[in-house]
């Protein structure tokens, strides 16, 4: 409980302090959504922090060392993908899906969004259809198995973690809505940049959460 309200008050100030700096002076922008700017270069940083964070509580975690081990697969990913695979650094030449260049993994999200856009242009009649079907496919299965789901996956040991979990998959989920010019403007591409920077506090605080080996799982 305490490390979701401490992640709640972090994410509020953050945006609450981001948005108070663009506001006061516009000229900031570039600090918030420069490539390897500020903000970009602190997700990072955090990204990689997340996955130390998760190895460090190993043997403090023993009952969940499934969980810790994705959270840092996790966080060398995020890292990796905030850095463009080292592309800027290296001067390497990254590959390309179509005529879209691939230097993250938000970049495959991109990719899957214009194909499927494309694609329903030109075959909506078809389209429409298949995705309205499929989505209420997937919501009924997970309604009608959320228990066995969450018993499964050890929700119920281990409510504070799935929560802070699920706060950071959404907070890219928002992220990725930006990436594809669903939201537009300056400050949704700030907040993009604060919002990722967030999600990696969320899963940092999700590894605290986690429970003692001493305690019950």
């Amino acid at each position: 409980m305490q490390q979701k309200r401490i992640f709640i008050w972090i994410l509020a100030g953050s945006i609450a302090c981001s948005l108070g700096v663009y506001y006061a002076d516009p000229g900031t922008i570039d600090y918030f959504i420069e490539e390897d700017g500020l903000i970009e270069n602190l997700t990072a940083l955090f990204y990689m922090l997340t996955a130390v964070t998760a190895v460090s509580l190993v043997t403090r975690r023993r009952g969940s060392l499934p969980y810790l081990m994705v959270i840092a697969a996790i966080g060398l990913l995020g890292m990796l993908d905030e850095l463009s695979f080292g592309e800027r650094f290296f001067h390497l030449s990254m590959p390309k899906i179509g005529v879209w260049k691939v230097d993250g993994v938000h970049d495959l999200f991109y990719v899957a969004y214009k194909s499927m856009k494309n694609f329903s242009r030109a075959y909506g009649y078809i389209f429409y259809p298949v995705l309205v079907v499929a989505v209420s496919a997937l919501l009924w299965l997970g309604v009608q198995f959320r228990s066995r789901i969450a018993t499964s996956i050890g929700y119920y040991g281990h409510r504070d973690f799935f929560q802070l979990f699920y706060a950071a998959c959404g907070l890219v989920l928002f992220a990725l809505l930006v990436d594809i010019h669903l939201f537009k403007g300056e400050v949704a591409f700030l907040l993009e940049e604060i919002i990722e920077l967030n999600s990696a506090f969320a899963l940092i605080a999700s590894c605290f959460a986690l429970p003692k080996h001493s305690e019950a799982s």
